[in-house]
């Protein structure tokens, strides 16, 4: 076998492996099996590929930064974009460009899907609610929050453009059903604890 017959062999076993691989994680992530795990943890480097790394001086960092970009799905589409690309520009280029084209086509595609998947984490990060964001605001009790230490009642509370029902605990008398309160505590993230307002309002 010729060395141009052997890498368009290369093209088509590494880009038909790739893209096989690729789609399976997808297929995966669609019916809720999550290839998540393939990624060897990635989401927890928190990787973005737009910002230059900082190495610490125990090289700590660039594990993390290096892990964040190789990820299992990154990996797959980029082995599959150096197949297509390679294999497409086999009878254009010489096989030293075809090789070159086809690896600058494989390191853009392992950033790119990087940067893709971390956007879409950022979105639904966004999208989460948290009761810490509720800290200082003002709520309503939807249901009767006992003095303190007798119990929990729930208030809804505005955060950012939702409004979220969360437990609630008074830091000292009972609240009626209807009355506005001012969140001063956070327990959890679905408790807090609650005062009287500053208006001393029911609704």
């Amino acid at each position: 076998m010729s060395p141009i017959d052997s890498l368009e062999s290369l093209y088509v076993v590494v880009g038909c492996g790739g893209g096989v691989l690729f789609v399976g994680q997808l297929l995966l992530s669609f019916l809720g099996l999550s290839g998540d795990e393939l990624d060897a943890d990635a989401g927890d480097a928190d990787f973005d590929p737009t910002e230059s790394p900082e190495f610490p001086a125990d090289g700590t960092g660039v594990g993390a930064w290096l892990i964040g970009l190789f990820s299992f799905r990154s990996v797959a589409a980029a082995a599959a974009m150096f197949g297509v690309v390679g294999f497409g520009l086999r009878e254009t280029f010489d096989p030293g460009q075809g090789l070159a084209f086809a690896s600058a086509a494989c390191f853009g595609t392992l950033w790119f899907v990087s940067w893709l998947f971390g956007q879409l984490a950022g979105l639904e990060n966004d999208g989460t609610v948290s009761a810490r964001d509720a800290l200082g605001g003002k709520a309503t009790v939807s249901l009767s929050v006992p003095a303190a230490g007798e119990g929990e009642g729930k208030v809804n509370v505005a955060i950012g453009d939702r409004t979220v029902e969360l437990y609630a605990a008074s830091e000292a008398a009972a609240f009626p059903t209807g009355s506005v309160v001012t969140v001063t505590e956070v327990l959890d993230d679905r408790r807090v604890r609650v005062g009287p307002s500053a208006a001393s309002e029911t609704v």
